[in-house]
């Protein structure tokens, strides 16, 4: 394990569990503004929302596991990349089809942050002491989250 760690590291890790779980925690409550706007039935919009967290699941799995191979900061990039796409999408959406390709991206590029986040902690924590330290933090901001939500 790393001796000399930059603390941005573990900032970066809590960010991306924070940010990670606002966005589950903020896509409910902007349903009924969705459902005006576009002016379509709710359980269309839900039906969008729900995709956001089946992609939001997948990519903590699928995209984590890529983390590994092609290593964490390319991979955030990309997932960052795509979450912020998904939200221009979503933003500027006059169609329930482009609504619907909007949650999936956003939810397929910040479902990995806090597997990423938690990763970085740990490849680099200086021993066991710092890891149990680090990762209830994590905890912590994943509590918090919906609350600053």
């Amino acid at each position: 394990m790393n001796k000399h760690v930059k603390p941005n590291f573990h900032y970066l890790s809590y960010g991306l569990a924070t940010v990670s779980y606002m966005t589950l925690m903020l896509s409910m409550p902007l349903s009924d503004a969705i459902t005006s706007s576009l002016g379509v039935q709710s359980s269309h919009i839900q039906l969008g929302i729900s995709m956001l967290y089946l992609m939001f699941s997948i990519s903590a799995i699928v995209i984590s596991i890529l983390s590994d191979l092609f290593s964490a900061e390319r991979t955030l990039k990309y997932a960052q990349l795509m979450s912020i796409f998904g939200l221009f999408i979503i933003a500027n959406t006059h169609s329930l089809t482009t609504f619907y390709l909007g949650c999936a991206l956003v939810g397929g590029g910040t479902g990995c942050y806090s597997s990423i986040g938690r990763s970085v902690m740990l490849r680099h924590a200086q021993n066991p002491e710092a890891v149990k330290k680090r990762t209830s933090f994590i905890s912590l901001t994943i509590i918090v989250a919906p609350i600053l939500s």
